[in-house]
């Protein structure tokens, strides 16, 4: 097992998506960590409560997970996220 995390935590998100649109939860687990950072503040900039940035960002990470399988290969991760973000506070 720490063989697969120590391999995964090597993958560009490219390559992690892919793995994503195959349902593995290991490379999904790897991109929210990479991602989380960035997604919370953006998130928490815009956001009035802390309440509603969480909400706001596990509803981001669930619709990726839902949606991922359609993500085109020239279309990188942020904009899978943006386009969460942006259709969540709409």
């Amino acid at each position: 097992m720490p063989k697969k995390i120590t391999t995964i935590c090597i993958l560009t998100d490219e390559e992690l998506i892919r793995f994503v649109q195959n349902r593995d939860q290991d490379a999904f687990s790897e991109l929210i960590t990479r991602w989380t950072p960035r997604i919370k503040g953006v998130v928490n900039s815009n956001s009035r409560q802390r309440l509603d940035a969480e909400e706001i960002h596990t509803d981001i990470w669930i619709a990726v997970w839902q949606n991922i399988v359609h993500l085109r290969r020239d279309l990188r991760i942020t904009t899978l996220l943006m386009r969460h973000y942006l259709q969540r506070i709409s």
